[in-house]
């Protein structure tokens, strides 16, 4: 019961790579009427059963029953990823893990490995993510399914755009666009269509980015989803930034915010919330010092340390556009250690940068 009412209920939130697959576990019949009113409010349901579905997987696992218990664990991603739960996130999928590779289940492994490698993202442990969607990859050729390896490209892409590695990411991306870019997965290729511009935008290619993100926006309309319609049009707004239009640009993230706050997801609105700032600074530094505190506050909750950093280098900018070295330069000073041990050399140069602005005694 608890697996059908876990699939109905991811199936009411936004679509993404993340999308649960299904298996062939078996599954206890649920009158529709019953399922539809206990799902009106995917969230909400998932709030309230969040521990007996964890405690699900587990006992799942204990007993040998793999594909309950991946199933179960993949039926959560989309909750949990929207409400940055990510040790909630790495412990059902590593019960599963076991479960699926004590019973052989080269599929469920797959797709664990693959999604489990999201969390690793977000929590910037890049080599173990690398090793698992790499592993998700091999482990989808061997059992044939070009959509799940097109789906595991995406992923590592997303780690080289990171790791600062364009042109590695641009291959992987533009290689899986056309196994992905089918009908019933509009939204999947709005967003490999947004990486791509947000690599362009990064290059300066902005007319090039431009055409990428018409079509992405376009695509996200078609698939009715208004999240990633939302995420297209943050995306947009870095462009209309990016050609000095602060105020085009801040009308967007206002829209894609509001589709945030009203859909839970807390993460993206913190980066909206990031994104506004830097349209306020150099026009109106308090609201970009409130707007930062609010994603500040978010990044720290979530332990989302890259987005961390990011707010701790924007308030440095802000208190520095503000006359006030002294604060400027300990946001400074953190945001430059934070994107050191991330790894992070071309943000790490920026904060350093800005400090020596500021002269010796901000260092």
């Amino acid at each position: 019961t608890w697996l059908a009412l876990a699939e109905k209920a991811a199936a009411r939130l936004p679509a993404s790579l993340l999308t649960p697959l299904s298996g062939d576990a078996p599954r206890r019949p649920v009158d529709p009427a019953v399922a539809e009113r206990m799902t009106a409010d995917p969230m909400a349901w998932f709030d309230t059963e969040r521990r007996g579905l964890l405690d699900a997987v587990a006992i799942a696992a204990e007993y040998g029953r793999a594909a309950h218990a991946w199933e179960l664990a993949i039926a959560m991603v989309p909750y949990f990823d929207q409400r940055s739960l990510y040790e909630d996130w790495r412990a059902a999928h590593e019960h599963a893990l076991c479960a699926v590779r004590a019973g052989g289940d080269r599929r469920g492994e797959a797709v664990l490995l693959r999604t489990l490698g999201q969390v690793y993202v977000y929590q910037d442990e890049y080599d173990e993510a690398l090793a698992a969607i790499g592993r998700s990859r091999t482990l989808c050729r061997a059992l044939d399914d070009a959509r799940g390896e097109a789906l595991a490209d995406v992923g590592l892409a997303t780690l080289h755009r990171i790791l600062g590695r364009a042109d590695q990411a641009l291959a992987r991306y533009r290689g899986a666009l056309p196994v992905l870019a089918t009908g019933e997965d509009r939204h999947i290729e709005a967003q490999i269509r947004g990486s791509i511009a947000a690599i362009l935008i990064a290059q300066d290619r902005l007319d090039e980015a431009g055409e990428w993100l018409a079509t992405a926006l376009a695509r996200a309309r078609e698939s009715g989803d208004p999240h990633r319609e939302a995420r297209v049009l943050s995306q947009v707004a870095e462009l209309y930034l990016r050609r000095g239009d602060a105020p085009g640009a801040r009308a967007r993230l206002e829209e894609a915010l509001a589709v945030f706050e009203q859909l839970g997801d807390d993460r993206c609105a913190a980066y909206a919330l990031l994104d506004l700032a830097r349209c306020h600074l150099g026009a109106d530094t308090s609201a970009a010092d409130a707007t930062l505190d609010r994603a500040l506050e978010s990044f720290r909750r979530s332990g989302n340390r890259r987005g961390h950093a990011a707010a701790l280098l924007l308030l440095g900018e802000v208190r520095m556009a503000e006359g006030d070295g002294t604060t400027a330069g300990m946001y400074l000073r953190e945001a430059a250690g934070m994107w050191h041990d991330l790894g992070d050399g071309v943000q790490e140069t920026a904060a350093r940068e800005h400090l020596a602005r500021l002269g010796p005694s901000a260092r």
